[in-house]
């Protein structure tokens, strides 16, 4: 804290260090900075809010890291992080986006069709491995059967490879989120 004085009187000056956010270039004060408690990334916490809610909002909730594409950890940012940044509506997508993508990435389970029912049913695989062949799986909530071999998975990289490019982008000075 400096001091300054002037005759008799003395006043404290209290001058707070501003931090420039990586993402919107503003300089703030260290108490409107948040640092993500994976990587340590500093960051102002309007920025974050922000970010979490175009990744929540546009669905890619399956691995949620550092916006900085040059942060050399990669953090990643977890659910109850995640939870004390958003609202409640926005958390509550969240966790369902999340189950939805665990479900979907899960060769074992998959969501009864039926319109309406949002029931998990289980698809036993065969006993000699033949996933090419249709199982008979029934939902037992509306108790009816589906096969299986419409539903056969393959694994989805997307959303993986949108966060890639934009990194990629944001590397070479391109921002085409702005």
């Amino acid at each position: 804290m400096a001091t300054y004085s002037a005759g008799k009187n003395k006043v404290d000056l209290a001058i707070d260090p501003l931090i420039t956010c990586k993402l919107c270039l503003t300089e703030c004060t260290l108490p409107e900075m948040y640092e993500l408690h994976d990587c340590k990334c500093l960051y102002c916490e309007r920025c974050v809010r922000q970010y979490l809610c175009v990744m929540i909002t546009e669905g890619t909730v399956s691995s949620i890291t550092c916006p900085d594409a040059q942060c050399k950890r990669q953090g990643r940012i977890e659910a109850g992080e995640i939870e004390t940044l958003v609202d409640a509506r926005l958390y509550a997508r969240y966790k369902r986006l999340r189950f939805q993508k665990e479900v979907d990435l899960d060769p074992n389970r998959t969501f009864c069709p039926e319109v309406g029912c949002e029931t998990v049913c289980h698809v036993c695989s065969t006993s000699t491995g033949e996933s090419f062949r249709p199982i008979p799986v029934e939902c037992p909530t509306v108790s009816k059967g589906f096969s299986s071999h419409a539903y056969v998975k393959s694994p989805v990289k997307t959303e993986e490879t949108f966060i890639s490019i934009l990194k990629t982008l944001e590397q070479a000075g391109l921002n085409i989120l702005e």
